[in-house]
């Protein structure tokens, strides 16, 4: 009889901790996103990666910004989109992370031909590589996809990427585990982006 009412007793606890563990894992991988309809978008216009990290000095953005660019295009090409490609850095290289994730992000009109409508902007938050008896390299880029007509975020996500390699091998490799990072982060970012389907 004790048994039984012990285990009547956890009943309620247990779907709770159960709910409130469900609601956090599924918060915590979930893109920020308004929605909108994929089919709707003709052409996304790919600007320059904004340098968005604490320390500039660190490296330049030459290998970080081809790389990211180049993985996001091939993927958001798979899902369906048409893609344009800006390589004016001007309009980007005072934006902060501020800035892109602002309520009220007008100030997008400005920018970017005037054609455009639909903007991707992507940021490298960070970007470090750390050398022992081996090297490993950590990255992490977000991006915001925005409506040039109303200045409106409709899609928002981070993605991280981490690479490495150890001994001396691993030492020699620095340069590629610098790149496979970024472009892991770039693959992760872009994941959630909705498919095309028109």
């Amino acid at each position: 009889m004790a048994t039984k009412n012990f285990t009547k007793g956890m009943v309620v606890p247990t779907l709770l901790l159960l709910l409130v563990l469900s609601a956090c894992s599924a918060t915590k991988h979930a893109p920020v996103r308004v929605g909108f309809p994929p089919y709707v978008i003709d052409t996304i216009t790919i600007f320059p990666v904004v340098d968005l990290r604490v320390d500039k000095n660190y490296s330049g953005m030459e290998m970080p910004n081809n790389r990211i660019i180049s993985v996001v295009k091939k993927d958001l090409i798979k899902k369906g989109y048409n893609v344009d490609i800006l390589t004016d850095r001007a309009s980007v290289s005072e934006l902060t992370e501020d800035d892109l994730s602002s309520e009220d992000a007008s100030w997008i009109k400005q920018i970017g031909p005037p054609n455009s409508k639909w903007i991707l902007l992507m940021g490298l938050l960070d970007h470090s590589t750390k050398l022992t008896f081996g090297t490993t390299s950590n990255a992490e880029v977000t991006g915001y996809l925005f409506s040039k007509d109303d200045g409106k975020i409709l899609w928002h996500q981070k993605g991280i990427g981490k690479s490495g390699q150890g001994g001396i091998a691993g030492m020699l490799m620095g340069p590629m585990v610098n790149v496979e990072s970024i472009g892991y982060a770039a693959t992760n970012l872009i994941s959630n982006f909705p498919y095309n389907s028109q």
